[in-house]
């Protein structure tokens, strides 16, 4: 707008401005394929030799399951906690981490059918309240326990911080651990 007062005839006091642009686009192919060569890249490691690249992923991509899975283990706050220093000790921690899985896999299958023989639910993390508690879920309600230990005239004495709540005692009934499991000590 024009400074000043404004004037009878209102086209008078619109100032413009007209910008002109011209360009070319041009498609540089060897640009694109390195970004997409660098991109794209897709590591999976296999022991099985045999199986050609193609195989190893296609198996790889049939397996959403496991992945899921995995995905809690390859967390930063998780990965970040091992550290090994020889081929034969990251082999080692990978069959305990796949034996881990399973037990979690186990315990995923178990507790979701208790709750639904039960027609029941846990409150899971976040209160929210889940009628098939994910692997993760489970983890979560497990990791909310809190112990201690303390030493009195030479005796061991064990305690909860604070009483277990409804949802951990849920998922340790169908999983039959008893509810003194983390404060009785060596078996």
């Amino acid at each position: 707008r024009r400074r000043g007062r404004p004037s009878q005839d209102t086209s008078k006091d619109t100032v413009g401005l007209k910008y002109t642009f011209t360009f070319a686009v041009t498609k540089d192919e060897k640009s694109i394929q390195e970004s997409l060569d660098k991109e794209c890249l897709f590591i999976v490691v296999s022991t099985k030799q045999s199986m050609s690249a193609v195989d190893i992923l296609l198996e790889y991509k049939t397996q959403s399951a496991v992945e899921r899975k995995f995905q809690f283990l390859k967390s930063p706050q998780f990965v970040n906690s091992f550290f090994v220093d020889s081929p034969r000790r990251v082999e080692a921690l990978g069959y305990l981490l796949l034996i881990l899985m399973l037990l979690l896999s186990v315990a995923e299958y178990v507790v979701r059918r208790g709750l639904e023989n039960d027609k029941s639910t846990i409150v899971g993390p976040g209160k929210i309240k889940m009628d098939r508690p994910s692997l993760m879920a489970i983890y979560r309600i497990f990791f909310s326990v809190a112990t201690s230990t303390v030493k009195i005239n030479g005796i061991l004495h064990r305690g909860y911080h604070k009483p277990l709540e409804d949802n951990v005692k849920t998922v340790m009934k169908y999983l039959e651990i008893p509810e003194d499991f983390f404060t009785r000590g060596a078996f």
